[in-house]
């Protein structure tokens, strides 16, 4: 995307004549969402940053635009805005960090009054910012644009054909999911009248037991849900095509609306003392609409949606296996594919990123769950590189990296990083030895009791100790939950996480090690957390086989040998092992 080159004018124009020193610019969409790319992300529009997190702020009295990022997106940051003079980079260690990071370039700046995307920014981010002393002034996405030329914004124009999710698959119907939700609020307000409201597109997937595969890497669809005791309002966006929802909406008593009007005439007609939400879920938007349609409800902060989605049910558990070992299925073919293909000539890391994508499609998935990562040479050592160009291609001894996922009939995420060497030049030491203790490190939860008193940040630490022991290090999380969306909240393993861990959560394991300029590596495995007595046992979803090539197998322990050589026989039991592996199966 090619922002347009006059955006700190007409930025500077909108915060004049809204006198504010300064405007929030966020990725997200009105429902929250991470992925939401191209026409429809303002600050991708406005500052030509492509990654899936990272928010903006456009400070007046320095006509420059303020980006900051996590540790993902250093390296993508530096190649898409680094030579833009009116835009500085924030390079934060994880996405905790940047809103402080930001937070405190408006105080060192002075911006005290800011404009808010108010249906853009969550409630949340706004009670974050009044509290810390700045004056919001809420501006609709119209009012905004109105200041710009065609700079190639647009919203979202998605078709939704949404179809219930079998229960077979999730161990629930959706009149048992109302049930069940209703009395856990009711014991939560102590029986009072209540409406409870998210703007979370997945939460919406999740309440209503159904999914749509319309929006690019989500298996959900643009909604709010509002819901009483007796009563289910849907509010889809208003840009949306809805050409058909499930018949048990209807059996359920689910009311839907395209009309904000119309549906807020329904709404006014129910009685509320409390209104319960998670300000993480819901846009800056609506508590004020809320809040003046019932002035006397209290309002109540509810955390047991995020806790349910964490934790998994037998079924929920089932399916989340089957659709890993289709996913299994599919990278280890592509990746034995590019070995081949890469040893007999050359391919691009397009080429790689579109053999995912038919592999992923035979094994029966209906979409991708994230854009698909692949880097060839010092391309994987960005963490998060999306580019996939045509124009790179394999030389005998690149390292290679891909990270992909696809989501199936059951509607829930897959995610898996594996690397290989290119053949017809041999590893280099130090491709072995970070590939090598990469995995080491991947694999110290299959090893050592996790114990079950430590939260995310202790379990971060754990993993990351074999990188750490050599003198390495990465920017980013080790691992996070996986549900509906592929990054879940509820369960994370990060240096900011005081997220305790949960019995039967899915949560990603992906330590990595990436030298810029020359390559990089990233383990990941998806694991179903068991609770014991004193520690957490950690089931591997994912049997993608290793590159034996990059493995220096006399820097592993026997412990370690002896865990991979089970996890190589059972990979090659299913047809997915990569290469021999020379300990003996």
């Amino acid at each position: 995307m090619s922002p347009n080159a006059n955006v700190t004018q007409s930025l500077k124009a909108a915060a004049t004549t809204l006198k504010v020193d300064g405007i929030w610019i966020p990725s997200s969409d009105a429902h929250l969402s991470e992925y939401n790319g191209g026409t429809n992300n303002l600050r991708e529009v406005l500052t030509g940053f492509t990654g899936s997190m990272g928010d903006a702020v456009y400070v007046l009295s320095q006509n420059q635009i303020h980006l900051a990022i996590d540790g993902r997106y250093h390296l993508q940051a530096d190649r898409e805005c680094g030579n833009r003079s009116e835009i500085v980079l924030h390079k934060a260690d994880s996405a905790a960090d940047i809103i402080p990071f930001l937070r405190r370039e408006l105080e060192k700046q002075s911006c005290r009054t800011i404009g808010v995307p108010a249906s853009r920014l969550s409630a949340a981010l706004y009670l974050d910012l009044e509290k810390s002393g700045f004056k919001l002034a809420p501006i609709s996405e119209s009012q905004l644009l109105s200041f710009f030329g065609p700079i190639g914004f647009e919203g979202p124009k998605h078709v939704f054909q949404i179809r219930t999710v079998p229960e077979i698959f999730v161990g629930v119907s959706l009149a048992k999911q109302l049930q069940k939700f209703r009395t856990a609020i009711a014991a939560a307000t102590g029986g009072k009248s209540y409406l409870y409201h998210t703007n979370a597109s997945d939460d919406a997937a999740y309440l209503l037991v159904s999914r749509s595969y319309a929006i690019p890497c989500q298996s959900s669809f643009l909604a709010s849900v509002f819901l009483t005791s007796e009563k289910v309002f849907v509010l889809f966006d208003s840009t949306a095509n809805v050409l058909s929802v499930p018949d048990d909406w209807a059996a359920c008593g689910v009311e839907y609306f395209a009309d904000e009007q119309k549906f807020l005439e329904q709404l006014r007609q129910q009685s509320a003392d409390v209104i319960v939400s998670h300000p993480a879920f819901m846009n800056s938007y609506w508590p004020k609409k809320i809040a003046d349609l019932f002035p006397k409800a209290i309002a109540q902060e509810w955390t047991g949606l995020m806790e349910w989605r964490a934790r998994k049910n037998p079924q929920e558990q089932a399916a989340f296996r089957d659709s890993f070992l289709r996913s299994s299925r599919a990278i280890a073919k592509t990746l034995r594919w590019a070995m081949d293909a890469s040893a007999n000539g050359v391919i691009s890391e397009r080429d790689l990123a579109n053999k995912i994508d038919t592999e992923y499609r035979a094994e029966g998935a209906v979409g991708l769950s994230f854009r698909t990562i692949a880097g060839f040479a010092e391309n994987s050592a960005v963490v998060h590189y999306g580019a996939c160009s045509p124009d790179v291609k394999s030389r005998p001894g690149d390292l290679v990296l891909l990270d992909s996922g696809a989501y199936y009939d059951a509607g829930f995420a897959t995610d898996c990083t594996r690397g290989f060497v290119v053949r017809g030049a041999a590893p280099q030491d130090w491709q072995k030895k970070i590939y090598t203790t990469c995995l080491k490190s991947a694999i110290q939860v299959f090893l050592k009791p996790v114990m079950k008193a430590w939260n995310g940040r202790e379990v971060d630490a754990f993993v990351r100790t074999p990188i750490l022991a050599a003198g390495w290090n990465y920017l980013h999380g080790t691992g996070h939950g996986v549900g509906i969306l592929v990054h879940e909240e509820g369960v994370r393993f990060s240096p900011a996480s005081n997220y305790a861990q949960k019995d039967t959560a899915v949560v990603s394991v992906e330590p990595g090690i990436y030298l810029t300029g020359q390559g990089g590596v990233r383990v990941e495995n998806v694991v179903i957390l068991h609770e014991q007595d004193q520690a957490f046992e950690y089931e591997n979803l994912v049997f993608v086989g290793y590159d034996w090539n990059l493995v220096d197998v006399d820097a592993l322990t026997e412990n370690e040998k002896n865990h991979l050589r089970l996890y190589e026989r059972r990979c090659r039991e299913l047809g997915t092992a990569i290469t021999d592996c020379p300990l003996g199966l």
